[in-house]
């Protein structure tokens, strides 16, 4: 995740500039998808065009680890204490 996304999720990086990825420590970046939407990315990828823009790891996640994902992902934006 963190090759495209970085690390804290603001995908600030050099792949994450030229995809035009949301930054996921900014809330207003995904609110307009719900935790299925996202969990779905994840699983089954994202195409763009009929283009691949990013594959899917659902060989390599379970159901579980996509929807801890999900949770660790809305959490970058949540305020830090």
């Amino acid at each position: 995740c963190a090759k495209c996304h970085g690390a804290d999720g603001s995908a600030s990086g050099k792949i994450g500039k030229k995809l035009k990825l949301k930054d996921y420590t900014k809330a207003e970046s995904l609110k307009d998808m719900t935790d299925a939407q996202l969990s779905a990315a994840i699983l089954d990828g994202v195409t763009k065009d009929g283009k691949e823009v990013m594959k899917g790891y659902k060989d390599e996640l379970s159901a579980a680890d996509s929807a801890a994902l999900v949770a660790f992902i809305r959490g970058l934006s949540a305020p830090k204490k």
